[in-house]
């Protein structure tokens, strides 16, 4: 199968081809306009061209000059729909690139139309904040996305100055604010669109971090619901019970800890002896402003943190050490003499001159001075870390290192960073160690980036889903049979169509699937060679009979042969058609009971009294014809007969 090629716009430092180049899947273009996050674009993919500005690209797709490919994936700016962005939605530039996405993703399927390449599926990716924001952003990216002139709203508005489940009355604007809901799919004109929100924490990483997902295609033979809705298993968002560890661990630069229990496969501890402690020391994530919850997940890690220190907190346990003098730095070998790290708090009040201990900690945490409470384990002076850039690399996913690239300006490196950089790269000499990225520029790239697993999980779900579609065309592709190979119908059927099928057959269209309302003795489907049949009929009998042969095949032949061989006699037609009247039999017997009427009924008259009940008379036929042959097992091929879904009238 041809490898799918994609587009990435707003690429940041990739996220999307980290998680799906192992896929088979192929960057043709990235557009990032700004400069870190280029650099690391041009530094780990240096073959694929980084074109700037995303609001050019339409009309270079439409001219030819860029390829346009299979996929387009993008994150547009969420700063404009969230609560740090202050919500400036559509007004904002920012937000706007979200409608400059609808035209590029347009102007892809209409390049694509010109060579007869099927649409582009587009992947879209925003802070959940977009759901709820108050010009109804989500709506019209999803109306643009399915080609309505009208935003979509997510329900009936109430009246003003109230609220329900879909809007919310926001009394300083004098306005409603929409609600969207978690997940959704719609259906128009243009493309089948659906979005959902998923939780990184429940795909392998220890971060908390919820994003809206929006898949869209034009596609006929892909369902984007089906990427981000249908799963093999159980339901994903099952959060986990927890409990209470022992000890809080402290995690050092080259991933050994202090102690405690591995969170994922990225945060390693346990690989040093404990700590001496009897007390319980629970680590803080910071939830809200002034609220804190223990639940051994990082908070989402974000671009505006970069000079925050919103999580860890860490203090000394083994007496002397560098706290007395200032903040520290995370080692790089693991048997050090200096103290173990763990979690800690401050207090409510403290002046730049005092330093945090265990006494008189503020019991409440305020959200001017967000607090929590610590345990002393062999010295009260304390000090505080952040993340390092590499334990946010691995929050999202990323390799170890992604964003650690030379650039051109040059920074102070101290003793410890440089014994941390010569741990893991030997051969880095002190003037390449002092020009590679500062924390600062990395922090921010990695926190507007998205979560690796998340984003490899949907691209598995798409190159699944358009393997299937490719596989399914290569080997099913209709095949009309010569009229001289044509297979009678099993049935004796009154207004049967085998003898106009060749003038039936020319104004069939080509597709996978045929839905016939009267499908009566299945003269056409039989014959027409379609990859799926939806047959309806008002006669139950007769749809019980394709149900059952389709679902065991060999038994109702064998028995309805039985049937043939042992009741042709007017005394055994008229025995069966008692029992078939009495409801005596189950869905097989009577599936195998109905051919047997039929075929031995006079002039194959299917016939009910007001009764409901089958009450034509024997036929005197001395053979009545059996297909035996033709339907046979074998014969009873998904291409034959393949009743994808079964409507039945009465």
């Amino acid at each position: 199968m041809k490898e799918l090629c994609y587009g990435s716009v707003c690429s940041g430092i990739e996220a999307a081809s980290i998680a799906w180049e192992p896929l088979g899947m192929r960057p043709v273009w990235f557009a990032e306009i700004e400069s870190f996050p280029s650099a690391v674009l041009a530094h780990r993919w240096p073959h694929v061209a980084n074109l700037g500005d995303m609001t050019k690209l339409a009309k270079k797709v439409l001219a030819g000059e860029i390829e346009s490919p299979d996929v387009l994936v993008g994150g547009t700016p969420c700063q404009a729909f969230s609560i740090a962005g202050l919500r400036g939605g559509l007004d904002d530039e920012r937000g706007a690139l979200t409608l400059k996405y609808v035209e590029l993703a347009n102007a892809i399927d209409d390049k694509r139309a010109e060579s007869f390449l099927k649409p582009a599926v587009i992947v879209w990716e925003n802070v959940p904040g977009v759901l709820s924001s108050a010009d109804n952003a989500f709506g019209c990216f999803l109306a643009g996305l399915a080609g309505e002139d009208v935003p979509f709203e997510p329900g009936d508005r109430p009246e003003s100055g109230k609220s329900n489940a879909f809007w919310r009355w926001d009394g300083k604007t004098g306005c409603h604010v929409p609600k969207w809901p978690q997940c959704g799919c719609i259906y128009g004109p243009q493309r089948k669109v659906a979005w959902r929100i998923l939780d990184a924490q429940y795909f392998g990483v220890a971060q908390r971090r919820r994003r809206v997902f929006v898949v869209a295609s034009a596609r006929t033979d892909l369902d984007p619901a089906t990427v981000l809705f249908e799963f093999e298993g159980v339901r994903r968002n099952i959060a986990p019970s927890r409990k209470k560890k022992e000890i809080a661990s402290a995690i050092t630069a080259n991933g050994a800890a202090i102690s405690g229990e591995s969170l994922n496969p990225c945060l390693h501890a346990g690989m040093s002896p404990g700590m001496k402690s009897t007390k319980a020391v629970n680590g803080f994530r910071m939830a809200a402003f002034g609220e804190y919850i223990d639940d051994e997940t990082a908070s989402t890690v974000k671009a505006r943190d970069f000079k925050d220190a919103t999580d860890l907190a860490v203090f000394s346990s083994t007496g002397a050490g560098f706290w007395s003098e200032g903040h520290g730095t995370l080692r790089a070998r693991e048997q050090e003499s200096h103290e173990h790290l763990v979690t800690l708090a401050f207090p409510e009040r403290m002046s730049g001159t005092q330093h945090a201990a265990t006494k008189n900690t503020s019991p409440s945490l305020m959200a001017q001075n967000p607090t929590a409470v610590c345990y002393e384990v062999r010295n009260e002076e304390v000090a505080v870390r952040r993340l390092t850039p590499v334990e946010c690399e691995r929050l999202q996913g990323f390799p170890d290192g992604h964003t650690l690239i030379p650039t051109e300006k040059r920074k102070k490196v101290n003793s410890d960073e440089l014994a941390y950089l010569h741990n893991h790269y030997p051969d880095l000499s002190e003037e390449e160690a002092a020009m590679l990225a500062a924390d600062g520029p990395r922090y921010k790239a990695i926190g507007n980036s998205m979560a690796i697993p998340v984003m490899r999980w949907i691209g598995d779900r798409i190159t699944k889903a358009v393997c299937r579609q490719k596989e399914g065309s290569e080997t099913k592709e209709r095949k009309v049979k010569p009229a001289a190979e044509f297979e009678r119908s099993i049935f004796k059927w009154a207004g049967g169509k085998f003898g106009v099928l060749e003038q039936i057959f020319r104004y069939l269209p080509e597709g996978k699937r045929l839905i016939e309302p009267f499908v009566g003795g299945g003269a056409v489907f039989t014959n027409a060679g379609y990859q799926e049949n939806l047959l309806n009929d008002v006669n139950a009998d007769l749809i019980n009979f394709y149900k059952t042969l389709q679902r065991e095949a060999h038994s109702l032949i064998t028995l309805a042969h039985r049937f043939f061989q042992d009741y042709n006699t007017q005394e055994g037609y008229l025995a069966v058609r008692n029992a078939f009247n009495k409801q005596v039999y189950d869905d097989l017997h009577r599936a195998a009971a109905f051919l047997f009427l039929n075929r031995h009924c006079f002039n194959g008259l299917t016939r009910y009294n007001q009764a409901g009940e089958f009450n034509v008379g024997y036929g005197k036929y001395k053979t009545p014809y059996f297909h035996y042959r033709r339907w046979k097992p074998s014969s009873v091929r998904k291409g034959v007969l393949s009743l994808y879904v079964v409507i039945l009238l009465r």
